[in-house]
């Protein structure tokens, strides 16, 4: 097997089981920014989709995510945030279809991303809009 393959089905094994526990969630976060940020955005949104379908709780993911995101940003590994900012607005919207109760978490993580200059206003601005399916207004 090769170290990319063992990465991911480590990255996958961990999403397989995350909580919202703080050691689940900073393992995901140790593993993802040692492995491949296509691969593991390509396994976050499987465990995304695939908790959705059955109707498992998806908010760790969305904590998993956000804690990659801020350890990306001090990390300087710029790749993290261009691959989540890729799906981030399609996958929370499908979130808050399954599970509209969550949008207060996740309106939070959104704010802090906004916060911390995880990422640019615009941006954020447009997420906002898709996900909450409000008007992108300045």
């Amino acid at each position: 097997m090769s170290s990319s393959t063992s990465a991911r089905s480590e990255v996958e094994g961990i999403l397989e089981t995350l909580d919202n526990s703080q050691d689940g969630i900073k393992a995901f976060t140790r593993a993802a920014l040692s492995s491949d940020p296509s691969q593991v955005v390509q396994a976050w949104r499987g465990e995304l989709s695939r908790r959705l379908v059955i109707a498992q709780d998806p908010l760790p993911l969305v904590y998993a995510c956000n804690d990659v995101l801020q350890e990306s940003k001090g990390a300087k590994h710029e790749e993290y945030r261009q691959k989540f900012a890729e799906i981030l607005g399609e996958d929370f919207k499908a979130v808050l279809e399954e599970k509209p109760a969550l949008r207060k978490q996740v309106d939070k993580v959104i704010s802090i991303w906004a916060a911390r200059h995880v990422f640019e206003k615009s941006f954020l601005r447009k997420l906002r809009a898709t996900v909450f399916q409000e008007d992108d207004v300045e």
